[in-house]
C-alpha cells in the first residue's frame, strides 16, 4: 500500500519509471479492497434470513464493488489509450482512484452497522452495553 504513494501517479506520458509502479500497487490495493466489500457482501447475504436490513447492506456493497470495478477497468483503458485521454480529462486517474476510495469508504461505513436505515438495532454495538459488560 506505501507503494501507492512513496510512488505516486505523474499522469502524464511517458510515464517516469518510478510513476509507473503507482499503476500495479494501486491495483493490488483496490483488488484487496474489493475483496472486503465481496466478503461483506457474502457476510451480509448470509445474515439476510435472520434480519431483513442485511439485504439492503448486500446490495449496498454490490453496488460499491461493482463501481470499484467500473473504475479498474476504466483505468485500464487509460493504460491503453492515456494520451488520447490526458488531453480530454486531465485528471483522470485522480478521479477514478477518488471514486473507487470512496466507493470503499461507502461500504466500510454501511460495514460498521452504524447506519439506522439499513441495521437493525439488535445487530448495532451499543457502547452502553459492552460497559455494562465489562463491568
Amino acid at each position: 500500500m506505501a507503494i501507492v504513494a512513496v510512488a505516486p501517479c505523474e499522469c502524464g506520458w511517458p510515464a517516469s519509471p518510478i510513476s509507473a509502479l503507482h499503476f500495479p500497487a494501486a491495483a493490488g490495493v483496490f483488488t484487496i479492497l474489493g475483496y472486503f466489500c465481496w466478503r461483506f457482501r457474502s457476510t451480509a447475504l448470509s445474515k439476510v434470513e435472520w434480519y431483513p436490513e442485511a439485504g439492503n447492506r448486500a446490495h449496498v456493497y454490490t453496488v460499491c464493488l461493482l463501481g470499484m470495478i467500473t473504475c479498474g477497468i476504466m483505468a485500464g483503458a487509460y493504460a491503453l489509450v492515456g494520451p488520447q485521454i490526458d488531453a480530454a480529462f486531465p485528471n483522470y486517474i485522480f478521479w477514478l482512484e477518488t471514486t473507487g476510495l470512496v466507493s470503499f469508504g461507502v461500504s466500510w461505513l454501511t460495514a460498521s452497522k452504524t447506519i439506522p436505515v439499513i441495521t437493525n438495532s439488535r445487530e448495532r454495538y451499543h457502547l452502553r452495553m459492552a460497559r455494562a459488560e465489562e463491568d
